[in-house]
């Protein structure tokens, strides 16, 4: 990690805590040669702000010589420059990042109801409708054929018939996806850490396996939280609902549910349009 992002990190929380907001480092990485700042406040990940820093050159040659602060809400995200003196405006920063905790702490995070022992070949729909449900695309009362609406009527009778059968294979999934505004996919790369959770707008999505007499079953998995990166709570409608992996255990049943030495892995996303908070004696919000 380069010394200026450091000290840059270092000296953001530091501004963060002595205006009473104790932010915590929840993972600091980097990103294609950028470093990232991820934040969380006591036990809460704050998954809808981040801050990107200036790289190393030297590493990553195109890297930008600029502070970014990403919230997920329209017109939420802002870039700082850096001044003549050759310092950044932290003040303006850090009141930016604390306008965005707060947006993150007044969203509610609803609970999820999640089955268990489904056929595995319905599990991709059960975590798509969970996902929905969680990232506010979805009602928390609904049923997953709530995502069978939006399809015309020849691919939701094709799609009731598959459903009856419990065979829905991950193309029926990514129809209903893309059909109901929200994305469902494959990452090509696994260049970053597949448990962790990077946005407040999308959700892990594993292929984990398991032996049943002499074959592999292999079923989806959504991660819902990814607490201190060695634990990770897992909707599995297919296994035994909601429960916890040890990274040890998580890994080895993703490597279980490989196809000729190839884990799966990808993301549920959604776009959600919210306002931002801003800070003034009437709590302004547009």
């Amino acid at each position: 990690m380069p010394p200026e992002a450091l000290d840059l990190a270092r000296l953001i929380l530091a501004s963060a805590q002595s205006r009473g907001v104790h932010l915590e480092e929840h993972v600091f990485h980097l990103k294609v040669g950028r470093p990232v700042l991820h934040f969380r406040l006591g036990d809460r990940v704050l998954r809808g702000c981040h801050v990107g820093l200036p790289g190393d050159r030297k590493l990553a040659r195109y890297t930008s010589d600029v502070i970014t602060v990403h919230g997920s809400g329209d017109r939420s995200s802002k870039t700082w420059p850096r001044q003549r003196d050759g310092e950044f405006n932290l003040s303006a920063i850090v009141e930016h990042i604390l306008v965005l905790v707060e947006v993150e702490l007044a969203r509610q995070v609803p609970e999820l109801t999640v089955p268990t022992g489904i056929p595995t070949g319905l599990s991709g729909l059960h975590v798509l409708h969970l996902a929905g449900v969680r990232l506010g695309a979805l009602p928390v009362n609904s049923k997953p054929e709530v995502l069978l609406d939006a399809l015309d009527p020849g691919d939701r009778a094709r799609m009731e018939a598959k459903i009856a059968q419990g065979v829905l294979i991950e193309a029926d999934i990514r129809l209903m996806d893309r059909s109901n505004g929200y994305s469902f996919g494959r990452h090509g790369k696994l260049d970053l850490d597949q448990f962790h959770i990077w946005s407040d707008r999308s959700l892990p999505v594993l292929v984990l396996g398991r032996a049943v007499a002499s074959k592999v079953e292999r079923r989806f998995v959504l991660i819902l939280d990814d607490h201190d990166g060695t634990e990770f709570t897992v909707a599995d409608p297919a296994g035994q609902g909601l429960v916890k992996f040890t990274r040890a255990e998580l890994t080895r049943c993703w490597a279980k549910g490989a196809k000729k030495g190839v884990k799966w892995a990808g993301s549920i996303w959604v776009r959600r349009r919210e306002p931002v908070i801003t800070r003034g004696s009437a709590g302004t919000i547009h």
